[in-house]
This record gives structure tokens, sequence and C-alpha cells, in this order.
């Protein structure tokens, strides 16, 4: 279900949704090494955002907040 939102409220914002598939060891430890292996996380120039599994609407809101500081 998070995958879904994530695309639409990236589309939205005309950012694209980028999925890193854990399925090998050098993937993990990038993902690890950003924070991002125990939770799905949006990320905005190497920074996370938002992570966990938040509802739409605070998802939205950490893009947005994001955005505007960039």
């Amino acid at each position: 279900m998070a995958v879904p939102i994530c695309r639409e409220i990236a589309g939205k914002y005309g950012l694209e949704l980028v999925e890193i598939p854990l399925i090998n060891r050098r993937n993990f430890k990038i993902a690890e090494r950003l924070g991002l292996s125990k939770t799905p996380s949006i990320l905005l120039d190497r920074k996370i955002v938002a992570s966990g599994l938040p509802d739409r609407e605070k998802l939205e809101e950490a893009v947005k907040k994001a955005l505007e500081n960039v």
C-alpha cells in the first residue's frame, strides 16, 4: 500500500519514485548506510524527509515541507 501512495504523491510534486530492492548485499549495505533498511522512507537530496508508514496526509506534508526548504 505504501508504494502506490508514495508514487501518487511523488507524481503530484513532479518527483520520481525510486525503489531500492534489497535483494542483494550491495543494495542492502547502501540502504543501511542511508538508514533505509528498516522502514519505507522518502529521501530528497539524500536526506530522509519521511520514514515509516505515515498516512497520506502526513506523507504529503513531509514532502511539501522538504521541497520548501530546497
